[in-house]
C-alpha cells in the first residue's frame, strides 16, 4: 500500500527550477504548473528526458558549461516560485538563483550539511534570507542528510 503525503502548500500556479534532475522532477512536476531543469549528465539526460510530462522543460548544459549551467535559472526569462539547487557549482547556482526567484520564491539547498555549502549560508543570509534545515536519511542511502529551505518573510510556502 502506497501512502502519500500531501504537501498542500504547493500549488498547480507554482513555476520551478532544479538545478540537477530526475525522480524528484516527476514528482513535482505532478504538484506545480511548470518544471524547468537543467542536467549535467549526458547519459542520465537521455535516459530521462523522453519519461517527462508536457509540464517539465529539460535542458543539458555539458559540466565544460560551468556559467551556461550555472546562470540557467538566472537567463532563462522565467522567474520562479521555487528553485532547487541539487547539481553542479551549488554555489554559483544559488547565487545566480536569487535573480531568478519570483516575489516571496524560496531556495531549496539538498546535501546542505556539507561544510563546502557554508558560504551558500552566508551569501543567502546576506540577502536577507532565513532558513529551516531538514535532517535525515535520504532515499537510497545510510547517511544523515541534510537540506534546508531559504526564505523570506513573505514567502510562497508561508512559512
Amino acid at each position: 500500500m502506497s501512502m502519500e503525503i500531501p504537501f498542500p502548500r504547493l500549488t498547480g500556479q507554482m513555476d520551478m527550477f532544479e538545478f540537477g534532475s530526475g525522480f524528484s522532477t516527476l514528482y513535482y512536476s505532478k504538484k506545480v504548473k511548470s518544471v524547468t531543469s537543467v542536467e549535467s549528465d549526458k547519459g542520465w539526460f537521455d535516459k530521462i528526458e523522453k519519461s517527462m510530462p508536457q509540464n517539465v522543460s529539460l535542458t543539458y548544459k555539458a559540466p565544460e558549461d560551468v556559467t551556461g549551467y550555472s546562470e540557467y535559472a538566472r537567463t532563462s526569462g522565467k522567474k520562479f516560485d521555487l528553485i532547487i539547487v541539487d547539481g553542479l557549482n551549488r554555489f554559483e547556482c544559488a547565487e545566480n538563483s536569487i535573480a531568478a526567484l519570483k516575489e516571496g520564491g524560496i531556495i531549496i539547498l539538498d546535501n546542505s550539511n556539507r561544510m563546502e555549502y557554508k558560504k551558500i549560508y552566508d551569501m543567502l543570509k546576506a540577502n536577507n534570507f532565513r532558513w529551516i534545515d531538514f535532517w535525515g536519511v535520504a532515499p537510497g542511502s545510510i547517511k544523515i542528510n541534510c537540506t534546508t529551505i531559504f526564505y523570506k518573510s513573505s514567502n510562497c510556502l508561508s512559512i
